[in-house]
C-alpha cells in the first residue's frame, strides 16, 4: 500500500472512532431526552385515562429506543469538520501538527502549485513517511479512554426509577382506564354493525333515494351519537331513540289492500299470449316495485290489436276487482282500458303509467316498512349485547384462597359474600328479610353466626328485585341487566 493511501486508511479508521464516541453520548442524551418526554405525556394522558398500563409499557420500550437509536445514528453520521479534526488528531495525540502539514503538502502536490518540483524531490516523502511511523503508533482508545457523561448518565437512571415509582403510583389510575376501555369496547363493534345496516340500504335496488335518506337516517344518527357514549346506559338510550324513530316509519299497510293488489296476479296476465304475464307473475309473488316497472315499461302503442284485446279485458276486469278496497288503483286502471278500447292510445298509456306508479310505490312502502321492521328487532338485539357486556363491567369477581368475594350494585340486592362452607356453596351474611333491625354493632357482632349458604337466600332477594322493578323503583335500563345477574349466579 503507498505511504499515503496507508495514511488516509490510519485518519479514516481515528474518524470513525470518533464518530461512534460521538454517537454513543449522543444517543445516551437522547435516551434521557425520550425518557423526560415520556414521563411528562404519562403525567398528562394517565389522570385523563387516555393511557392504559399496556400503554405505558408501549410508551416507555418504544420512546427509550426511538431516543437512543436515534441519538447514535444523528451523532454518527453528522458533519465533521475534517481539517479542523485533524489538527486535534495531532494536539491529542502529540504528533506536533505532523498529519495536518501532511495534508496540507499533499494538497499543494495536488493542485501543481509553484513549488512543487522541489517538494516532489524527496523533502515530502520524507515528511510523509515520518508521519506515517508516528501514526501507526497512535493508539487513540488508549491515549483517550471512552468516558461516560455521568450527569446524562445519571440523569437516565433517574428517569428509569421515577418512570418505575409513577408505574406503582399510577397502577390505580390504570384500573380504572382499563375497566373504562373495557365497558366500551364493544360498541365499537356496535358502529361497524350498524355502518352494515347503513350500506345494505344505500346499495338496495329496491329503494328510491329518498326512501334510501330516510331510512338510513336513524342509522347515521345512532352511529355518530355512539361514537361520543361512555356507558352501557348512554348506549341504550341511543339506540332507544333510533327505534322510535323506526318505529314511525313502520306503520304497516293494509293487509286487505296488500291482498287485493297480490290476488290481481290471478287476473292479470292468466294466459301465456298476455302482455301481461311477467306482470301477473311479479304481482302474485308480491314483488310490486317489480310489477310497476313493468307496467311503467310496457308500450301500448306496441301491442297488436288482439294484444290491445287481451290488455283491455284484463284491465277492466282487475279494476272492479279492487273497486272498493283500491277505489284510485281500480279507477285508473279501468280508464286505462276503456280509453284504449276507444282507440285513445296517448291518454290510455297515461293512465297506464298512473297505475303502474301507484303499485310501484306500493312496493316501495312495503320495503321500507319491512326494512324498519327489520331494524326496530336488530337494534332490540344490540340493546340485549349491550346490556350482556355492561354486566361483565358491573360484576366483579376476585378469587383469594379458592373464597370467592362477589360485589352487586344496590340495584342488583344488597348482601356480602363470605367463605365458602363444607356444602360447596358461598356463605354469606343473610340478615332476616324484612326485619327492622337498626342495631348495626349488634348485626355485625353476629354475623359469624348468621353465615347461610346463598342458595337458600338468591330466591329471597330475587323476590325483592323483582318487586323493585314492578314498582319502578329500579331505573328500565337495568332491569334486564339485574335478571340477567341473578340468572347467572342460579345453581
Amino acid at each position: 500500500m503507498l505511504p499515503w493511501n496507508e495514511l488516509k486508511r490510519i485518519i479514516a479508521g481515528w474518524i470513525r472512532w470518533c464518530r461512534l464516541s460521538r454517537a454513543v453520548h449522543w444517543g445516551l442524551r437522547g435516551l434521557a431526552l425520550s425518557l423526560g418526554a415520556v414521563f411528562l405525556i404519562a403525567l398528562v394522558f394517565v389522570p385523563w385515562h387516555w393511557m392504559s398500563a399496556f400503554d405505558y409499557i408501549v410508551w416507555v420500550f418504544w420512546g427509550s429506543q426511538i431516543g437512543l437509536w436515534s441519538g447514535f445514528i444523528i451523532g454518527f453520521i453528522w458533519p465533521l469538520d475534517t481539517l479542523r479534526l485533524i489538527h486535534s488528531f495531532d494536539r491529542m495525540f502529540g504528533l506536533e501538527e505532523r498529519v495536518s502539514t501532511a495534508i496540507e503538502v499533499q494538497t499543494i502536490v495536488v493542485r501543481n502549485l509553484p513549488g512543487k518540483d522541489t517538494l516532489v524531490k524527496g523533502w515530502r516523502d520524507r515528511q510523509l513517511a515520518d508521519t506515517l511511523a508516528a501514526a501507526k503508533k497512535v493508539r487513540p482508545n488508549k491515549i483517550k479512554p471512552f468516558k461516560w457523561e455521568r450527569k446524562t448518565l445519571a440523569f437516565v437512571y433517574g428517569m428509569g426509577l421515577v418512570l418505575l415509582v409513577f408505574w406503582i403510583v399510577a397502577q390505580p389510575q390504570f384500573n380504572v382506564t382499563d375497566k373504562q376501555r373495557s365497558s366500551t369496547r364493544y360498541l365499537k363493534t356496535e358502529m361497524d354493525l350498524i355502518q352494515t345496516c347503513i350500506n345494505e340500504i344505500t346499495h338496495s335496488d329496491n329503494l328510491s333515494q329518498a326512501q334510501k335518506d330516510t331510512l338510513s337516517a336513524p342509522y347515521i344518527e345512532a352511529k355518530n351519537k355512539l361514537q361520543n357514549v361512555t356507558t352501557a346506559q348512554q348506549a341504550i338510550s341511543v339506540i332507544n331513540q333510533a327505534q322510535q324513530k323506526f318505529q314511525a316509519l313502520s306503520i304497516p299497510l293494509s293487509e286487505t289492500q296488500l291482498q287485493a293488489v297480490q290476488d290481481l296476479g290471478s287476473i292479470i296476465g292468466v294466459t301465456s299470449q298476455s302482455p301481461l304475464s311477467a306482470v301477473g307473475r311479479s304481482l302474485s309473488g308480491r314483488d310490486f316495485t317489480g310489477a310497476g316497472q313493468l307496467l311503467q315499461k310496457l308500450s301500448l302503442k306496441d301491442l297488436s290489436s288482439q294484444d290491445q284485446s287481451i290488455f283491455i279485458e284484463e284491465f277492466k276486469t282487475a279494476g272492479l276487482a279492487i273497486k272498493f278496497t283500491l277505489p284510485s288503483l281500480s279507477q285508473t286502471m279501468t280508464d286505462s282500458a276503456v280509453v284504449l278500447q276507444t282507440g285513445d292510445v296517448s291518454t290510455a298509456q297515461t293512465s297506464l303509467e298512473e297505475a303502474a306508479a301507484f303499485i310501484e310505490t306500493l312496493g316501495n312502502q312495503s320495503v321500507s316498512v319491512e326494512i324498519a321492521l327489520n331494524a326496530i328487532s336488530n337494534l332490540e338485539s344490540r340493546k340485549t349485547v349491550i346490556l350482556q357486556e355492561s354486566i361483565k363491567g358491573t360484576q366483579t369477581v376476585q378469587s383469594d384462597n379458592n373464597n370467592e368475594q362477589i360485589s352487586l350494585t344496590p340495584e342488583a340486592g344488597l348482601y356480602q359474600a363470605g367463605s365458602v362452607d363444607n356444602t360447596g356453596y358461598e356463605s354469606i351474611y343473610a340478615p332476616q328479610v324484612g326485619e327492622a333491625n337498626n342495631n348495626n354493632a349488634n348485626l355485625q357482632d353476629n354475623a359469624a353466626a348468621n353465615q347461610v349458604p346463598y342458595v337458600d337466600m338468591l330466591s329471597s332477594y330475587n323476590s325483592i328485585n323483582n318487586q323493585k322493578i314492578e314498582n319502578g323503583s329500579v331505573p328500565e335500563y337495568l332491569a334486564p341487566l339485574v335478571k340477567d345477574y341473578f340468572e347467572s349466579i342460579s345453581p
